[in-house]
C-alpha cells in the first residue's frame, strides 16, 4: 500500500519481476517449512491439509477463484505453521497477502481447477511423510505457478 500526503492510499501494484521474486523467496521458505514440517505431522495434521486440498477442489468445481485462492493459503500457511518456527512463519506471512490478493485481485486467467491439482502432489508427499518427496513437490508447484504467472503477465502487458 501506498500512502500520499493529502491524495489518501492505493493499492501498489506491483511489477513482473517483484511478484515473480516473491514467489522465489516463497518457494525457498517453504521448501524449509516442508523440511521442518514433514518430521513433525500427525494423523490430525495431515487431515487439516487434506481438508484444505478438499476444499481448493471444491471450490474449483464451483470456479469460484477466489475460495481457492483462501483455500490455497490456508494450506501453505498450515504447512509453514507445522514448522514450529516463529521467525519462518513471520517472514512467509509478510509475502503471502501482498501476493495472494494481487493474484486474486488483479492478473486475469486464473484456471481454477489447474491451481487446486498442482496441491495434489504435495499432499500425497506429505501423507507419505517423505520429506524428499514433498520438498520435490513444492518445489514442482512454486516453478509451475512461476512459469504461469510469467505467462499471464507478459500476456497481461501486451507487446512493449
Amino acid at each position: 500500500m501506498e500512502i500520499t500526503p493529502f491524495r489518501g492510499a492505493r493499492v501498489r501494484r506491483p511489477t513482473p519481476r517483484q511478484l515473480l521474486e516473491a514467489y522465489a523467496v516463497r518457494s525457498a521458505l517453504e521448501t524449509l517449512a516442508s523440511r521442518l514440517a514433514v518430521p513433525r505431522l500427525t494423523d490430525a495434521d495431515l487431515d487439516r491439509l487434506g481438508a484444505a486440498v478438499a476444499a481448493m477442489q471444491a471450490a474449483a468445481r464451483a470456479d469460484d477463484t477466489h475460495a481457492v485462492a483462501e483455500a490455497d493459503a490456508r494450506f501453505h500457511g498450515l504447512i509453514v505453521e507445522l514448522a514450529d518456527n516463529g521467525t519462518l512463519l513471520k517472514v512467509w506471512r509478510s509475502l503471502e497477502p501482498f501476493l495472494r490478493t494481487y493474484l486474486t485481485l488483479v492478473v486475469p486467467g486464473a484456471d481454477a481447477q489447474w491451481s487446486a491439482d498442482l496441491h495434489a502432489p504435495i499432499l500425497t508427499a506429505l501423507r507419505a511423510r517423505d520429506v524428499d518427496a514433498v520438498v520435490a513437490a513444492v518445489d514442482h508447484h512454486f516453478a509451475e505457478v512461476s512459469d504461469n504467472m510469467a505467462n499471464r503477465l507478459a500476456h497481461q502487458e501486451g507487446p512493449g
